[in-house]
């Protein structure tokens, strides 16, 4: 509920200020006087854009700011946007300087203007005489019916949570069938690839085993040849093996007489032996040489395989394994996500099935909770002079599943008898748009929490008995909400619980709207002027007073 309003350098106005409570506000005064301007500014504090053309002419800034009382539906989503001080009032407050810089606070929490409109949305519903938006909406539809019964609240929640469910998986499924080409494209290079290396049997180091081996098959003449030679050096008649032995007998000879060549004499023994070993070690090794052509075309066989898969897996054989590695997991995973497609297609036949089983359901209870939502809107508007009135909701089930359980869901409406029933869109009569609105803000006023409610002039084009009835609507409506109402009818002022005169003058060369609350003698005064242009007239007071007892009596059989 709006408990305090100020708006400064805002139009024509400076500067107002008002306290509001429980019922009927109402606003009066002439044409232009500044009435539209309040819509305006309420307009801003649930959500609207503002404009620099707003700011009063001379002026740097305005400046709007209302205080509500917090309701339980909007805690959640004070919270969630991170604007919630704990305590029992929303303060929000919206300004605009020259240069177009604009600044929205919640509890003095900077908000972002999307942020503040979904908080307006709990906060305010405004109506006006040519725009009934919502009531032409085929979500406001749903959002009514859906929520007349706790029944059909839980029946939507449960169809609402399997839809979404259903959804993720259909998307996957569709992501899945959209990639599966390439995937299918993917395994298959894969298990190519990873059969190659299971073929080739590979183990670590072999390729540097195989290099030294090609080494010695291929040079097999020249370590031959280079055998024989060291061989023949070393030990061929008068070689440097002969010539070892002499000089190993000499050093003994003359080591008798020079104990300090000793170990020379041991030195040269020791290089004798060796060389004998070397000699020792090339024969072996010139016994086990041995060339195979098959073994040397195999072994180049081998290293161009292992080759191969290093340069396309490598460079080392190490790598080879480890892209093997990796690739058996992939290929896990790709069959997995196959076998996962699967189990979705399945999973989606489940869900689809159980949508179809909870969209009947669904159908069922908006079927039977439209019907009485309808004929309490026909009661309504009777009440209103549309007494020839005729509603229903028309749904038409859904072969697959939709987001909201049929393929469309509409109200259809005739005000005249005989006459065959239209969508409500298509209902031409301002009057009969507003009439229907009130009677369903009426109905509904316990669906959407304690907000305020705004009406701006619904009640122009009628007049009479019908305007006695929508007022007494309108009272009617203000037991369970706030109502704000704009209005040029003696018979919707009547109703006010607070009265409000919005007066135009000019002070020192400018014009000024300002705002004054009425006296119970001034609201009649005003009833007055409405009725006959004069407020002091004894006629018009007692027409007056006579409207007031007249609403009453009204509000009494309602």
């Amino acid at each position: 509920m709006l408990r305090s309003l100020h708006i400064s350098n805002f139009a024509i106005i400076k500067d107002i200020e008002m306290e509001l409570g429980d019922g009927v506000t109402v606003f009066t005064g002439e044409t232009g006087s500044g009435k539209s301007i309040l819509v305006d500014a309420l307009s801003l504090l649930a959500g609207k854009r503002g404009s620099i053309d707003l700011i009063r002419s001379g002026e740097d800034f305005f400046c709007v700011e209302g205080i509500f009382s917090i309701n339980k539906s909007i805690v959640s989503l004070l919270s969630e946007f991170e604007v919630n001080d704990d305590n029992e009032d929303i303060i929000i407050s919206r300004k605009m300087n020259k240069s177009g810089k604009s600044t929205c606070t919640v509890n003095g929490f900077f908000c972002s203007v999307k942020k503040l409109e979904e908080i307006g949305k709990k906060l305010f519903r405004f109506h006006e005489q040519f725009d009934n938006t919502d009531l032409l909406n085929s979500d406001f539809c749903k959002r009514i019916i859906d929520n007349f019964s706790v029944e059909i609240k839980v029946a939507w929640n449960e169809y609402s949570k399997i839809y979404s469910d259903w959804k993720t998986t259909k998307s996957k499924i569709e992501k899945l069938n959209k990639e599966e080409q390439e995937y299918q494209r993917k395994l298959d290079v894969l298990l190519w690839e990873t059969q190659q290396i299971e073929d080739a049997r590979i183990c670590l180091e072999e390729d540097s085993k195989i290099a030294q081996k090609l080494s010695v098959l291929q040079n097999y003449e020249r370590i031959q040849d280079g055998l024989q030679t060291v061989s023949n050096i070393l030990s061929e008649e008068n070689g440097i093996q002969d010539k070892l032995s002499v000089a190993e007998k000499e050093i003994a000879r003359i080591s008798k007489y020079d104990k300090d060549l000793d170990s020379t004499a041991s030195e040269l023994e020791s290089i004798k032996f060796s060389i004998e070993e070397i000699i020792n070690n090339i024969g072996n090794h010139l016994s086990l040489l041995d060339f195979s052509e098959n073994e040397l075309d195999e072994l180049n066989q081998r290293d161009e395989v292992l080759k191969n898969l290093m340069r396309k897996f490598g460079p080392s054989l190490e790598d080879v394994l480890n892209y093997y590695e990796k690739a058996l997991k992939e290929i896990d995973e790709i069959q997995k996500m196959f076998f996962d497609k699967e189990s979705l297609l399945e999973l989606l036949k489940k869900q689809n099935d159980v949508l179809s089983e909870k969209s009947k359901i669904l159908y069922k209870l908006r079927e039977k909770e439209g019907k009485k939502f309808c004929d309490l809107l026909v009661n309504s508007l009777k009440d209103m002079s549309i007494k020839a009135a005729s509603m229903e909701l028309r749904m038409i089930l859904s072969q697959e599943p939709t987001a909201i359980g049929v393929d469309s869901m509409e109200f259809y409406f005739s005000a005249n008898e005989g006459e065959p029933l239209k969508p409500m869109k298509d209902i031409a009569s301002g009057g009969e748009l507003s009439r229907i609105s009130l009677a369903i803000e009426i109905i509904t006023s316990n669906l959407w929490g304690k907000n305020t409610m705004i009406f701006d002039e619904i009640d122009t084009g009628i007049s009479g008995k019908v305007a006695v009835e929508v007022a007494s609507k309108l009272k009617m409506l203000s037991k369970n909400t706030q109502v704000l109402c704009i209005t040029h009818l003696p018979q919707t002022a009547s109703i006010a619980d607070a009265h409000y005169r919005i007066e135009k003058f000019v002070e020192n060369g400018r014009t000024l709207s300002v705002l004054k609350k009425l006296s119970h003698e001034e609201h009649l005064q005003d009833i007055a002027f409405m009725i006959s242009g004069s407020d002091s007239s004894k006629s018009a007071l007692d027409s007056a007073k006579e409207i007031e007892k007249v609403i009453k009596n009204s509000e009494r059989r309602v």
